[in-house]
C-alpha cells in the first residue's frame, strides 16, 4: 500500500524518513485558522480530521493517508504558528517562566477500506529563559513562523541549549510521535 503524508511541514517529512518506509507528500491546503475550539486536544483532531478530508478526494490508488497537526499550550493560552515578531518574542519569553505543553494529532486513514485512526499525544518542555538575541537570530532566520508555539527543537535549532527538562516522546514535540505512528500504520496497513 501507498503510504502518504499529507503535511507541508519540512521537519514532519524529516521525521517520517526515520520509520525507513517509502512514502509520498501531499500537502492538504486547508484554512487552518478557520478551524477553532477551546479544547487543545479537539482542536488538533479537527484540524488533522480536516486535512485528511481535503486530500481523501485527491488520492486515487488505496493509501494510507497520514495527517497531523499540533498546537502548544503554555500558561492557559493555546498557540499556533505565529502571525509575527511580536507573537514569536511574547512566546518565547514566556517559556522561561512556563513549560509548553505540546499537542500533537496524527490521524492514519486507510483509503480502501475507509478505517481511521486518530490520537493525540501530549508532552512537555520545560525551558530556561531564552536570551534575547537568541530570540532576536530566531526572528531573523524566519524558521520560528513555521512551528507552533514560535519555537522548533530539530534541525538547527536554537533552543536546544536551554531545554530545561522534556516530559513525553522528543518525536512528538517534534511534531511526529514516530512510535504511535509506526502502530497505527500496522494497525491500519
Amino acid at each position: 500500500m501507498n503510504i502518504i503524508l499529507g503535511s507541508a511541514s519540512r521537519w514532519r517529512r524529516e521525521l517520517f524518513k526515520e520509520l525507513g518506509v517509502p512514502f509520498s507528500v501531499m500537502e492538504p491546503n486547508i484554512d487552518e485558522e478557520a478551524i477553532v475550539h477551546q479544547d487543545p486536544k479537539k482542536r488538533v483532531e479537527l484540524i488533522a480530521l480536516a486535512k485528511a478530508q481535503a486530500l481523501l478526494t485527491k488520492i486515487i490508488e488505496p493509501s494510507l493517508l497520514l495527517t497531523c497537526d499540533q498546537v502548544v499550550v503554555c500558561h492557559g493560552e493555546i498557540r499556533g504558528k505565529p502571525k509575527n515578531a511580536e507573537d514569536v518574542r511574547r512566546y518565547l519569553q514566556s517559556y522561561g517562566q512556563y513549560p509548553a505543553q505540546t499537542y500533537t494529532c496524527v490521524v492514519v486513514t486507510n483509503t480502501q477500506s475507509g478505517l481511521q485512526h486518530c490520537m493525540v499525544d501530549i508532552a512537555k518542555v520545560y525551558f530556561n529563559p531564552i536570551p534575547e538575541n537568541i530570540i532576536d537570530q530566531a526572528i531573523k532566520e524566519g524558521h520560528v513562523f513555521h512551528c507552533a508555539g514560535g519555537f522548533q527543537i530539530e534541525g538547527d535549532a536554537l533552543f536546544t541549549d536551554f531545554i530545561k527538562k522534556i516530559e513525553g516522546d522528543l518525536d512528538s514535540i517534534k511534531g511526529l510521535p514516530l512510535n504511535q505512528v509506526k502502530k497505527m500504520l500496522q494497525k491500519l496497513g
